[in-house]
């Protein structure tokens, strides 16, 4: 699960991008959004090694996308409080917006700079209501031809729909189930913070050697979640 990545530079950046809906739907969910983000950023401050390995961006969408945290380390970089921007939801654009993102940020580590394939965990809790076309978008965003490709693990609660997620994940699709739109959403933070926590920890191991290979981990309750296969390749 590395690019760019040799034995001289072994200790690589791991890019995580959080593609996030904050349409009008998520109004009543963002006060426990915001407060995840926080725990995000505190979870990655307590664990040493996970700070020093992850690069963390936000990007969110509705009727528009946009950057609202650029990578960076958040040891040294504050959360951004987010809130409702919009009454649509426009897929097509948050892929658009992420694919220039992840190559922008990316390559301003600096030239050379090793890095892991980036993450994006993509959020949502509606379906894609405008009327341009986001299957392109996301056939640009995941095509392996592309150097800065990355994985998604597509969440997705309250109105998501199973076959876009299906869609849209690459590694791991998994619609929250049982309890309020509020508890849901705080279940698929917890498990964004442990996989960013496992994936992190499993490749710094593999560029110290003390693992053959790291790559991409997400611990699922399954309790709290349906995983749901993916339809992309």
């Amino acid at each position: 699960m590395s690019k760019d990545f040799s034995e001289v530079e072994r200790y690589a950046a791991f890019p995580v991008f959080l593609l996030v809906d904050v349409s009008l739907s998520m109004r009543r969910e963002i006060p426990v959004l915001n407060e995840g983000l926080q725990k995000i950023k505190q979870a990655l401050k307590n664990a040493p090694i996970v700070a020093e390995k992850a690069r963390l961006g936000v990007i969110i969408f509705a009727d528009e996308a946009r950057t609202v945290l650029p990578l960076c380390d958040l040891q040294y970089a504050d959360m951004p409080p987010l809130k409702e921007e919009g009454s649509g939801t426009n897929f097509a654009k948050a892929f658009r917006v992420t694919r220039h993102e992840i190559e922008a940020q990316i390559s301003s580590l600096g030239k050379g700079y090793p890095f892991h394939t980036p993450v994006v965990y993509f959020l949502t809790d509606g379906e894609h209501n405008a009327s341009d076309d986001w299957t392109k978008p996301h056939e640009q965003l995941t095509s392996r031809e592309w150097k800065f490709y990355p994985q998604i693990v597509a969440f997705g609660f309250r109105d998501a729909k199973r076959e876009d997620l299906q869609s849209i994940g690459t590694a791991h699709v998994l619609l929250a189930k049982d309890g309020s739109p509020a508890d849901q959403l705080e279940a698929i933070l917890n498990t964004i913070i442990g996989s960013i926590k496992f994936t992190s920890l499993s490749l710094h191991a593999a560029d110290t050697g003390q693992a053959t290979e790291g790559g991409l981990g997400v611990p699922i309750d399954h309790t709290k979640f349906i995983s749901l296969p993916t339809k992309t390749v």
